[in-house]
């Protein structure tokens, strides 16, 4: 169990606690105050497990050998409480489902779950329990000062095997770099750029799409353009990423805009500001915030304001997974990248696979390299990766890679798919962690039907029926 299960399951635990048929029923079983003080106790791991996960999130860190020994004794005495509840709440929606004569009805045993209710479990052994699970989770919590574990630990990880943050750059070669399909895409955004009947001073134009759809690549086009390099005598490019700082990203631009190393570590906000405005303001310009994730209204405005000044048609083009942040950031225009058509998924693919001096595909690989494509769902990286893997390859490889799990193969590649996209992993919600998580059950080209995976989800607790 990682954090974002251990998560999911304490939530379960707590919508458990204050449901309506557990109220009722804890007074019948005389465990009130025992479920008052689980209450309190789940809600203390509640808070650390989201801290933890934050931390997780922030330094892209891993538990060492203890940690995850304490993580699975929280996991075993929350399993526990699981189990328990699920007990009490099975019987308890029985009992409201049932009442009176349709009880006595029922065969047996079941019938006598009712009957015999207190003989069952008494509120004695229900107590015994309940105080049981609870001092296995406090004593969890108390071991080594379980907040400072979460809290600092994660730190002291991150700093022995920090990964480097992703970055990006403006710079794109024709001659070298395989883009295809991106033309009419690369044509509106210019089109937006160069909309002269726009009235703001600063504008916002922002790409959207899943990762892997090639929207760095789209806006390095766009950057390099000639009519755009002709229209903005000032351009900055800047790599956001996960990290959304006023201050460090205002070092950035002022980096970006004169060419120089970043030095806002020696600069208060207010002189930072002034050396950004006074830069800015002389020149009309065009700054590409690359990989935006932050939906935070207020920093997204308090950025934008240093960046306001000079006259009109400054563009800010910003890229981004999230529909939220292009909604945020105030956009003119939004452009949703979709995936490549499947002609063009099918020429990116041959050109990845393709070696030097070699013109076409080889005769018995064509059908096997389609099928290949299909499954890499018309994303320009995931096809760009694969098609790399199989450069060269005689075709039991091109088998061995269409008959097996494609996902383990990109994954095991250093600058394949996953990294990329594992930032969209960190950044659902812990609750959606384990659905997406709970899809890996079934198998490979399985057709899931939605509303059978949405009992399933139930049934595991993942979410919780509207009672």
């Amino acid at each position: 169990m990682d954090v974002a299960g251990g998560l999911s399951l304490v939530q379960t635990i707590l919508q458990l606690l204050d449901s309506a048929v557990l109220k009722e029923t804890q007074s019948v079983l005389g465990v009130k105050s025992q479920l008052h003080k689980l209450k309190k106790t789940m809600s203390t791991i509640d808070a650390i497990l989201r801290d933890a996960e934050e931390q997780e999130r922030l330094h892209h860190s891993r538990s060492n050998y203890t940690e995850r020994n304490r993580l699975e004794r929280l996991k075993e005495a929350l399993y526990q409480a699981d189990d328990l509840f699920d007990e009490v709440t099975t019987l308890a929606h029985l009992k409201m489902l049932m009442p009176g004569d349709k009880l006595s009805k029922l065969r047996l045993p079941l019938s006598l779950c009712f009957s015999q209710f207190n003989q069952l479990r008494s509120a004695v052994n229900w107590s015994r329990e309940i105080k049981s699970i609870r001092n296995e989770l406090d004593d969890v919590v108390k071991d080594h000062h379980l907040v400072g574990w979460f809290r600092h630990s994660v730190v002291i990880e991150d700093s022995r095997v920090r990964n480097n943050p992703r970055e990006t750059h403006s710079y794109v070669n024709l001659e070298n770099d395989v883009i295809i399909g991106r033309n009419d895409d690369k044509r509106f955004l210019i089109d937006a750029l160069l909309d002269t009947t726009v009235e703001e001073n600063v504008s916002v134009i922002s790409i959207v799409g899943i990762g892997g759809l090639g929207k760095t690549t789209l806006a390095q086009l766009v950057y390099n353009d000639y009519k755009i390099q002709t229209e903005f005598p000032l351009k900055m490019w800047v790599c956001v990423s996960d990290n959304f700082n006023v201050k460090a990203l205002a070092g950035q631009i002022l980096a970006a805009a004169t060419n120089q190393a970043n030095q806002s570590d020696g600069l208060s906000m207010d002189q930072l500001q002034i050396k950004l405005r006074e830069k800015i303001d002389r020149n009309k310009y065009l700054l590409v915030l690359d990989d935006v994730w932050n939906e935070n209204s207020e920093e997204w405005r308090n950025l934008k304001t240093l960046l306001a000044g000079g006259g009109k048609g400054n563009r800010i083009l910003v890229t981004t997974r999230s529909k939220k942040v292009a909604v945020v950031v105030g956009s003119c225009w939004t452009h949703e990248l979709k995936g490549l058509s499947d002609e063009d998924s099918w020429n990116l693919f041959q050109r990845m696979t393709l070696e030097p001096g070699q013109h076409q595909i080889e005769a018995n690989l064509v059908d096997i390299g389609k099928e290949i494509v299909r499954k890499c769902a018309n994303v320009p990286l995931a096809i760009r990766v694969v098609g790399s893997l199989l450069r060269g390859q005689d075709e039991s490889k091109w088998q061995n890679l269409k008959n097996n799990a494609l996902a383990n193969i990109i994954q095991d590649e250093a600058n394949g798919i996953i990294p990329v996209l594992k930032i969209s992993y960190n950044y659902l919600p812990f609750h959606l962690k384990s659905c997406f998580s709970y899809c890996a059950v079934f198998p490979k080209d399985y057709k899931i039907i939605k509303e059978d995976l949405i009992c399933l989800w139930m049934a595991q607790g993942f979410i919780m029926p509207r009672l």
